[in-house]
């Protein structure tokens, strides 16, 4: 409830204890790596965390990692690397050309698009259970 809220600050110790709890699972990977991934200030721990949940992403095995990979690259690219907006632009339409219905893709992509102003105005987008 307080990801959909985006009160990322106030949902991390709970996505911490989800995922240290349920480590296999996709979901409680991507849902702590979206609150760490906003943290601020971000220390070097918080960006090893963050590689370590990237990791265990890549190599989850639901059907869905492969979209949450993606949505958490465009994320950890944007707010951790502060990469070059061309090259996240690239980042953003190769992931949405692969996942072209991805909730996930919109919601993670979105942030960056609005501060460039390639898009107007802000969209809610539902988690997924």
């Amino acid at each position: 409830a307080l990801l959909a809220q985006n009160k990322y600050d106030q949902a991390l110790e709970l996505a911490k204890e989800n995922y240290e709890k349920h480590p296999e699972n996709s979901y409680q990977i991507h849902g702590y790596f979206r609150c760490l991934v906003r943290k601020f200030p971000l220390h070097r721990e918080d960006k090893k965390i963050m590689e370590e949940l990237l990791l265990a992403m890549e190599e989850n095995l639901s059907d869905k990692h492969e979209e949450l990979y993606a949505a958490m690259n465009i994320e950890y690219r944007d707010f951790v690397c502060h990469t070059k907006p061309t090259e996240m632009v690239d980042i953003i339409n190769d992931a949405k050309s692969r996942f072209p219905n991805s909730i996930n893709v919109k919601r993670a992509s979105q942030p960056f698009l609005l501060r460039q102003s390639i898009i107007s105005k802000s969209e809610e987008y539902p988690e997924e259970a």
